[in-house]
């Protein structure tokens, strides 16, 4: 009869008890699992800036020269995967290249690892043909010669690419054109965005917006947010207005990479405490040197344009074969080495322009611009 009662007490269990037992059995599973996920951080290694997020951001960097290569490895150090491409064969294949050489600079001041260089180098790739370059990209950055016809060209072409994502942003790096004329009659979207010489380890990135078409640039802003750069909007044009960097900008640019290095690996930093200065003295030196041997002094002023880009060996050949200037595609009627001051001289005028209560960027001369601007990264470099 015991027994009898016992089994009836057990049945007598509601079925709704037994189910609120079984969705707190099932909720606290959950709880543990979501508990047992990792949660990946943002931090940097050995002066590193790797982003978390699980699919890097893919950039596409158009012109494989000296600027195009600074643009695409900086991007690359900080964590996006860049794709370069250039008409040229003979840039193409010097591209990895150039870029390497650069990194090892760095390295060999102190800047990076040997760590971070490998990491750069496995993040870029060079690519054959234009529509492979910009599969996959959300931005595209154009850095050909200061040319409207090759702009405007290279832009259209862009937006036929099958392989364009039709959100992806086009940008020019384009420091005397607007985005207005470069990109004139396109649906996609576009911005300007230039990066400051000498690009490694400069935080700023300057973009302007097209007319009409402010959130375009704010979905720029977006992308360089996420690779911790920091951008200022620009739309007046001018040349002689554009932001530059002097020594001492580029020299605390240095220094924040030095601290983070240090901070990331210590071991890694150099034992010569003026190779910071030194590498700032190498990037001066850098923008002084022909764009076309890589290898003599930019001294020949190229006239009527005023371009002074090249060697004046370099400026003879072109003055015998395309008679056109090898920035701007002007045609040559001139070429000659200008005057430079003495030493001495130089050091008196430095002096002077340092005791001016306003900026150097605000001086007006009554040159042409290309000259203009020349002179004034003399002054200010």
């Amino acid at each position: 009869m015991g027994g009898i009662v016992a089994t009836q007490k057990k049945q007598a269990v509601p079925t709704e008890t037994k189910q609120a037992v079984a969705t707190e059995k099932k909720q606290a599973v959950l709880t543990e699992k979501k508990q047992a996920v990792p949660t990946e951080k943002k931090q940097p290694l050995g002066g590193r800036e790797i982003m978390a997020e699980d699919e890097p951001v893919q950039i596409t960097v158009i012109g494989a020269g000296r600027m195009g290569c600074s643009i695409g490895g900086e991007l690359a150090r900080r964590g996006a995967k860049v794709a370069f491409f250039d008409k040229t064969d003979f840039n193409r294949i010097r591209a990895i290249e150039s870029l390497k050489a650069q990194l090892q600079e760095h390295q060999g001041n102190g800047l990076l690892t040997d760590a971070d260089v490998r990491s750069v180098l496995s993040r870029v790739r060079i690519a054959e043909t234009l529509e492979n370059s910009v599969e996959g990209a959300t931005l595209v950055v154009e850095a050909i010669y200061e040319d409207l016809g090759a702009k405007r060209e290279l832009f259209l072409e862009l937006s036929q690419a099958p392989t364009l994502n039709p959100r992806a942003v086009l940008t020019s790096t384009t420091m005397s054109l607007t985005i207005d004329s470069i990109a004139q009659g396109l649906q996609n979207p576009c911005c300007g965005m230039r990066f400051l010489f000498p690009v490694f380890f400069i935080d700023e990135v300057e973009v302007s917006a097209r007319t009409g078409s402010p959130e375009v640039m704010r979905r720029a802003q977006a992308i360089c947010s996420s690779l911790r750069f920091t951008t200022f909007v620009n739309n007046d044009l001018q040349p002689h207005l554009r932001r530059r960097l002097n020594d001492g900008e580029v020299g605390r640019a240095v220094e924040a990479q030095r601290t983070k290095l240090i901070n990331g690996e210590r071991g890694a930093v150099p034992e010569n405490p003026d190779s910071a200065s030194d590498t700032v003295a190498m990037a001066a030196r850098a923008a002084l040197i022909c764009n076309i041997c890589m290898d003599k002094a930019a001294d020949a002023l190229i006239l009527p344009c005023g371009h002074m880009e090249t060697c004046m060996e370099c400026a003879k050949q072109c003055m015998s074969s395309s008679r056109q200037c090898p920035t701007c595609r002007a045609p040559i009627e001139k070429a000659s080495i200008p005057f430079t001051l003495p030493n001495g001289l130089m050091d008196l005028v430095e002096a002077s322009i340092n005791q001016l209560v306003r900026p150097v960027h605000s001086i007006h001369l009554p040159v042409h611009p290309p000259i203009h601007d020349r002179l004034i990264d003399r002054l200010i470099n």
